[in-house]
């Protein structure tokens, strides 16, 4: 699993170089995610994400947070697709467009 959930090689935001960099709606790829057993919850996500998946607490550095189950082994998500398509109604995103 990539550190920081899905960022690879992440950076400070710069308002000069990042300037033309987007929030992209929508989206149908998660392929990035395919290694990713779980992801931590808000709260207020609870009563959908519950729908869908199991909610579980996971010790994250000295700290339990709330995680959406993916998967029950390390680097397997069951709802990604071999097509890179989510197979649940919930998702959880936002990515990013040139």
């Amino acid at each position: 699993m990539a550190n920081l959930l899905f960022y690879e090689n992440p950076v400070a935001l710069n308002k000069v170089t990042h300037k033309d960099i987007k929030i992209k709606p929508g989206g149908s790829d998660f392929s990035f995610a395919k290694n990713t057993n779980s992801v931590i919850l808000a709260g207020v996500e609870f009563t959908e994400a519950a729908k869908e998946y199991p909610i579980v607490s996971a010790q994250a550095g000295e700290s339990i947070v709330p995680v959406a189950l993916l998967g029950l082994r390390n680097e397997e998500n069951l709802f990604v697709k071999d097509d890179g398509t989510w197979d649940a109604r919930y998702i959880k995103k936002a990515s990013v467009k040139k």
